[in-house]
């Protein structure tokens, strides 16, 4: 039964690669109400200090793309022509500065847009600053982005309405052993605004609600240094890229998916349940099916049993529309990745054991089944042991997933699981035709019985390799 569940995932997933190659995103701008809001205003606080003659600037946030975007304000909202190129002028030797984008720990390090020497008095500084912090936040969020190996839609706009920037500017004196200081701080309140594109047909609109309905309940709102930080897992642009596909999906289309596929993977849930249960309680409960054939048949279905667990994680997820990290995945699918492996390699030790049976029978009945039955619990439990301690030690990354079985492990390890899945079922069909070759020139006779088993488990062994190509 675990074969066959193989084959429906196999399907499934096949069908989701062909609906997802079909979306394309339309044009036009959706409702402001349906709009994330990202507050950025304690990205943007610069204070200048002056210490007799000398001017001091001090960077409030750690953002240097926002810094630079600040600074350019400050010079914008200076009173006089004097002022303004001073300021500028200093603006330009402090973003080669303490705001330098080389600095490491910046989340949002980058270039930043160029900044100019400052507009003329006649111009209005508001709409100048706003398009200065516009072009700084929408680079950053690209940058932060590309850094995370995502992209951005073109169709998504993202500004900064006018009614949301405010600038507040503070002056202060006061005295210390230096001299007197002067000290003006320029704040900056600004939200920016994320436009999603308008769905062309009623499947993207549902695809659409799902995912913001999934962000506005997870409360998608980031403040302070946390937003750049945060722009890695942004719902309208998170991508979930599956290990040797083209699979490539948003989390609306990955959630509007699920809520499809869920109800079948719960039925094979269930009958896999049932009918590899009946096959464990069959063998244990009957001593004609107690040889070491049937015994690893028995323990594959147990495994098989294990793999189907990873189903309940999966659909909860689904049904609840909440996501989790790779790592926190990783460790709720501990004992279906354990199963997964055990059973694939099961599957070769089972086709060992007929061989040799086979081929060797004399070796073959005189080996002790405990032992050679532990020995075989060894390797695989060694197997499993690989595929589970290995991940622990590398590096996952910050997507968010819904946490299906191959959810649970990183792009590079998921490519060398499946390597290694692929080695054991090329040996499996390799043991399986060498057998079918060696009885092929054997009389037909008192073996009559063992080639009606064989040839059961060629055909069980066939629909198993469909599961995982």
């Amino acid at each position: 039964m675990g074969s066959i569940a193989r084959v429906f995932f196999f399907f499934s997933a096949a069908a989701v690669l062909v609906l997802t190659n079909g979306c394309s995103p339309g044009t036009g701008p959706l409702t402001t109400a349906r709009s994330l809001v990202f507050d950025i205003s304690p990205f943007l606080n610069w204070t200048v200090k002056e210490t007799q003659g000398r001017k001091k600037r001090e960077a409030t946030t750690p953002c240097t793309t926002l810094s630079s975007a600040v600074t350019e304000a400050d010079s914008l909202s200076s009173t006089t022509s004097d002022d303004t190129s001073t300021t500028s002028a200093e603006s330009t030797t402090s973003t080669a500065g303490p705001t330098q984008a080389e600095d490491n720990n910046d989340p949002c390090s980058t270039s930043g847009p160029t900044l100019t020497n400052g507009p003329s008095k006649q111009q209005n500084s508001t709409e100048e600053a706003e398009k200065v912090i516009s072009e700084s936040v929408q680079k950053a969020i690209t940058d932060a982005l590309t850094r995370a190996g995502q992209s951005l839609s073109p169709s998504i706009t993202i500004k900064v309405p006018k009614d949301q920037l405010k600038m507040k500017i503070d002056e202060a004196k006061d005295v210390d052993e230096k001299g007197v200081v002067f000290t003006k701080t320029i704040s900056l309140e600004a939200d920016v605004k994320i436009a999603y594109p308008e769905p062309q047909s009623s499947w993207e609109a549902m695809a659409n609600e799902i995912f913001m309905d999934l962000a506005m309940n997870q409360g998608v709102r980031y403040d302070s240094w946390e937003l750049c930080r945060c722009l890695r897992s942004l719902p309208y642009n998170s991508s979930y890229i599956m290990a040797l596909t083209n699979w490539n999906m948003s989390q609306g289309e990955l959630l509007l998916f699920s809520h499809y596929l869920a109800p079948y993977f719960i039925v094979i849930f269930a009958l896999s349940i049932v009918f590899n249960g009946i096959l464990i309680v069959v063998t244990i409960r009957s001593p004609r099916l107690r040889s070491n054939c049937n015994i690893l048949i028995a323990l594959q279905a147990l495994c098989d049993i294990g793999i189907t667990f990873s189903v309940p994680v999966y659909a909860y997820n689904t049904y609840r529309n909440r996501l989790v990290s790779v790592s926190a995945c990783f460790l709720t699918q501990l004992l279906p990745n354990a199963a997964g492996n055990c059973t694939t390699l099961l599957m070769l030790l089972t086709a060992l054991d007929r061989y040799l049976s086979v081929a060797y029978p004399l070796w073959y009945n005189s080996l002790n089944q405990t032992r050679y039955l532990a020995f075989y619990f060894v390797v695989c439990a060694l197997d499993a042991a690989v595929f589970t301690v290995v991940p622990l030690l590398l590096p996952t990354d910050h997507h968010q997933v819904l946490c299906f079985l191959t959810d649970a492990m990183t792009e590079r390890m998921k490519n060398g699981w499946v390597a290694c899945q692929a080695i054991i079922v090329v040996s499996v069909l390799i043991v399986y035709w060498k057998l079918h070759r060696f009885l092929k020139y054997r009389p037909v006779g008192s073996d009559r019985e063992t080639r009606s088993v064989i040839k059961a488990l060629h055909a069980l062994v066939l629909v198993y390799s469909l599961g995982w190509e």
